[in-house]
């Protein structure tokens, strides 16, 4: 539970984590106010929001958990689908859906250009990298154009490289 707070990028309210937590069957609502009484001096509410009191504790869960790229991709990737089931009108949603989206994919291409043991003294050819991306799924216009947005704020991934597949909506009617 402390991963997933980590991972969120405002925090997340008691109900989406109870939702979370019992998804993987960890937890009933007696388990999680004792987990939240216990962390009270570390987590506090916010706005409705349960966030870390201070940046060091969170560095601490990172420190700690998050020993490689690819346990903090499954975090990312747990909110994203826990926030892509939620109905297009949930405002958490809107807030919360194209950050992970843009976290797993900026951190899945940090790992397809990371060091490789296999060949080529361990590096990537640019080609290679392009080649192990995977297209985005996205449910609405909506969704990608938001996504595209926060891609362009937080990273110097230019938007037209990122493979995007949608039943209505191509990635050029996106970016217009």
């Amino acid at each position: 539970s402390l991963c997933l707070l980590c991972v969120s990028q405002k925090g997340l309210q008691e109900n989406e984590l109870y939702e979370l937590l019992q998804s993987d069957g960890n937890a009933s609502y007696l388990w999680l106010y004792k987990f939240l009484a216990a962390m009270k001096e570390i987590l506090v509410p916010i706005c409705g929001y349960l966030k870390f009191f201070h940046s060091l504790f969170q560095s601490a869960v990172e420190h700690k958990y998050f020993k490689d790229a690819e346990a903090r991709l499954i975090y990312h990737k747990r909110l994203e689908i826990y926030f892509r089931s939620k109905p297009d009108i949930y405002k958490r949603k809107m807030e919360e859906f194209p950050f992970q989206l843009s976290q797993l994919i900026i951190r899945r291409r940090g790992m397809a250009n990371s060091v490789d043991p296999s060949e080529n003294g361990g590096l990537l050819n640019s080609q290679e990298a392009i080649a192990e991306r995977k297209p985005i799924k996205l449910r609405s216009a909506v969704e990608g154009l938001i996504f595209v947005h926060r891609l362009k704020k937080r990273s110097n991934v230019y938007p037209r490289s990122v493979l995007i597949e949608d039943d209505l909506w191509t990635e050029e009617d996106m970016l217009e």
